[in-house]
């Protein structure tokens, strides 16, 4: 469904708040709201008031909520729970006040899983928001609408971040306030733990004089220029990555991205270390053959070529972050000492591990029994991070065996994957990290 955001709104000042869910996290991670910053934008230049209310840096307790006209939340699944536990808190208000609250979902867990509709929301709004939210409120929409993906993206708005406190936001273990900004949407891969082909839509790219101007726009207003970049790929069209990199370098910009092994090269890793860039993101995942294999990373993807290019963003000067998740269904012990002896050769500057989850949307999800996944009877188990120690009794993973490994023995060997990586950074480098998932 295509509607345009730039109409008037017919009811006069309506009241919206947009609410940012906690999420089902050993500690928050503080990443700026870009959803509700970017529906935000849409909605002020046409008289509606809005505020953003941030769950993850702040408190969310009735008093916060009354006197809105409207109430939207977008969630992933983890944040899913607490979108319920919000709901509740709206229609307990609503059933002891005149003024009642509109409520409204959207976001990848609504957009992944229909019944969601049936939860008790008024509207629920599946694919992208930004150009329904105004049909929404002007004629208060009750029930499903489905967004088409925004085939222009330079045509929105910059995110309205001064509905938020900028500070809140920093980079991960620094204390410099850093900005979010999504240049991209869209993913032409199909790994088979990602939603993003169903989720994403096709690859869209906002041109990089529109993302340039956003980053003048943040520096003009708020004196930041530290900037994480969310695109899945930012490396994805590489001229479009080089002129990025000539006009952050001409802005000053400290900068950190995602991207894949198979989409940077000696020449395009060192343009981005020149232009500011100090931390490249890969996901690695696995080093082990046949887990390779069944992750469908598609492209040119191999444990050469991920080597190859941790080695070159070092050569450039760019700290590597790397990503593995364990819990395929092919992971065996081998798996764990291929994960290892790859780390080892690589010598990324820091690893993060991850428990498999077969998130909604995912080709694990759709075909778990074929996998022999069980899926988690609530949605309490899809959890970001869970204790420091995996065999921690108050965190219960939604993977627990492998094909090669039964319960016991999937717990040891996670165990020993998350051991390997401590004293490997303890042996490397006391900079380096590991966090379990």
């Amino acid at each position: 469904m295509m509607l345009s955001y730039a109409h008037k709104i017919m009811k006069e000042n309506p009241k919206v708040l947009f609410i940012n869910p906690s999420r089902n996290l050993r500690k928050q991670n503080t990443n700026e709201p870009l959803w509700a910053e970017n529906l935000a934008a849409v909605l002020e230049p046409e008289g509606v008031q809005v505020q953003i209310l941030d769950a993850t840096v702040e408190s969310v307790t009735r008093d916060k909520i009354t006197g809105f006209d409207f109430v939207a939340i977008t969630a992933m699944t983890p944040q899913y729970p607490a979108a319920l536990a919000l709901l509740k808190m709206i229609q307990e208000e609503n059933a002891r006040s005149k003024h009642k609250i509109h409520t409204i979902i959207g976001g990848p867990h609504v957009t992944l899983v229909k019944d969601t509709a049936r939860d008790g929301w008024d509207t629920t709004c599946r694919g992208e928001g930004e150009e329904v939210i105004s049909h929404i409120i002007n004629e208060e929409f009750k029930g499903e609408i489905v967004a088409s993906p925004i085939s222009n993206l330079d045509k929105l708005p910059y995110p309205a971040r001064h509905l938020v406190n900028l500070n809140d936001y920093q980079r991960e273990g620094e204390s410099i306030t850093s900005v979010s900004i999504c240049g991209m949407r869209g993913c032409p891969y199909s790994c088979v733990y990602c939603a993003s082909p169903l989720l994403g839509g096709p690859v869209r790219f906002r041109s990089s004089d529109n993302v340039l101007g956003e980053i003048d726009d943040v520096i003009d207003k708020y004196g930041v220029r530290t900037v994480t970049f969310y695109d899945q790929t930012f490396t994805l069209n590489r001229q479009r990555a080089i002129e990025l990199c000539r006009g952050l370098e001409e802005r000053e910009v400290i900068w950190r991205c995602e991207t894949r092994v198979d989409r940077v090269d000696h020449q395009l890793l060192s343009i981005m270390h020149q232009s500011g860039c100090q931390e490249v993101s890969f996901g690695i995942e696995s080093a082990d053959p046949r887990v390779i294999r069944f992750m469908n990373k598609g492209g040119e993807y191999n444990t050469q070529k991920a080597k190859d290019a941790i080695m070159m963003a070092k050569d450039a000067g760019i700290a590597v972050r790397t990503f593995f998740m364990f819990g395929f269904p092919d992971d065996s012990w081998d798996s764990v000492d291929n994960n290892m002896r790859f780390i080892e050769e690589a010598s990324p500057d820091k690893v993060r591990l991850s428990l498999l989850t077969p998130f909604p949307g995912t080709q694990l999800y759709i075909n778990a029994s074929e996998y022999g996944i069980e899926l988690p009877p609530n949605m309490a188990q899809y959890q970001y991070y869970g204790p420091e120690g995996v065999g921690d009794a108050s965190y219960t993973p939604v993977i627990r065996r492998t094909r090669h490994l039964d319960e016991a023995q999937f717990l040891e060997a996670t165990m020993a994957f998350q051991q390997g990586i401590v004293e490997w950074a303890a042996r490397s480098d006391a900079s380096k990290m590991s966090i379990t998932l």
